[in-house]
């Protein structure tokens, strides 16, 4: 692995210290605020504007959407801030200034083994989106709706469901239906590491993601999926040549996870329901399961690219 994307890599670990620190109210607080917030106090999908008291989160002005030079759609998008230096580090040495911002496990993990730190660097509020999903933000703050048990939304597209949230389910939500951008493709290679440091291969392959969700003026013709998944792996052998698809809608009671697998052994396609909650991802050895799936697929993307709704990628067809 280079030391950029070693240091991208670390980066995303560390975020989690970052998001404590980010200016954010209490559900309670939520209750001061209304959607034309959305256009001044708040950020356009939500949270504060303003920066945290003691000057290391800084202000939302609007995200990073400057075009590297000589950057073309598809190429791997170079980090904007490469050369900065971390602010500090936190090892076992010193975590004790640092243990109530620290998840459990990144603090074990610092506690465990002597040589392993966290570097933190300046937080920047790089998060943007295009405007069209600001604009459906600001309209689901006043139509979306959540159900009884919380386990699905209706009235919304497009942007946010609940910007300004009310209880635990729509915040939920509010992660799952997080602007991702329309298509994604990547190439990933997952490892496991042992407790006594051994580096393990599970798999290498590649993967296709599309939101209709997010599709631009796609509204009329929405189809309910939060994301449509082709997963291929081409490592190991007894993986390569195989192939997974995913449909993962946003009202799992109405339409429920689609899964299909192809099997090289068999050369039959077949339906996979247990692609789901908590089974086993044979694709990262079982150490995770299927709905961190999601989540881990994001960490691991190195080529990003979108495409509007009349534009779709044409290496997923459903």
């Amino acid at each position: 692995m280079s030391d950029t994307k070693r240091r991208s890599v670390l980066k995303a670990s560390i975020a989690s210290i970052a998001a404590c620190a980010i200016p954010k109210w209490s559900l309670a607080q939520a209750a001061s605020y209304g959607p034309e917030d959305l256009k001044s106090t708040l950020m356009p999908l939500g949270g504060l504007r303003v920066g945290n008291a003691e000057g290391t989160i800084p202000p939302w002005t609007g995200g990073y959407s400057i075009v590297p030079p000589g950057y073309r759609q598809g190429d791997i998008r170079p980090d904007p801030f490469a050369d900065e230096k971390p602010v500090f580090s936190i090892t076992a040495a010193n975590i004790a200034q640092y243990q109530d911002k620290l998840a459990e496990g990144a603090a074990a993990l610092v506690q465990k083994y002597l040589n392993f730190r966290l570097d933190v660097y300046q937080t920047h509020r790089t998060a943007v989106a295009p405007q069209y999903a600001y604009d459906n933000t600001y309209k689901n703050a006043t139509r979306a709706r959540l159900s009884t048990d919380g386990n699905s939304v209706t009235g919304a597209y497009g942007g946010i469901p609940f910007p300004i949230p009310e209880n635990g389910h729509q915040v939920m939500w509010n992660s799952i239906l997080s602007w991702q951008g329309t298509c994604i493709h990547f190439a990933s290679d997952a490892y496991t590491v042992t407790s006594a440091g051994e580096v393990v291969f599970e798999s290498r392959g590649q993967g296709w993601e599309q939101y209709p969700y997010y599709f631009e003026n796609g509204e009329s013709r929405f189809n309910g999926d939060i994301y449509d998944a082709l997963l291929v792996p081409t490592a190991p052998p007894y993986q390569a040549g195989s192939s997974i698809l995913l449909r993962q809608p946003v009202d799992p009671d109405l339409q429920p996870v689609k899964g299909w697998v192809y099997l090289v052994g068999q050369r039959r396609v077949r339906r996979a329901p247990e692609l789901q909650y908590d089974t086993p991802d044979a694709l990262t050895g079982g150490v995770v399961n299927w709905d961190e799936a999601t989540s881990l697929t994001e960490n691991l993307t190195v080529m990003i690219s979108s495409c509007s709704a009349k534009k779709k990628c044409t290496s997923l067809t459903i």
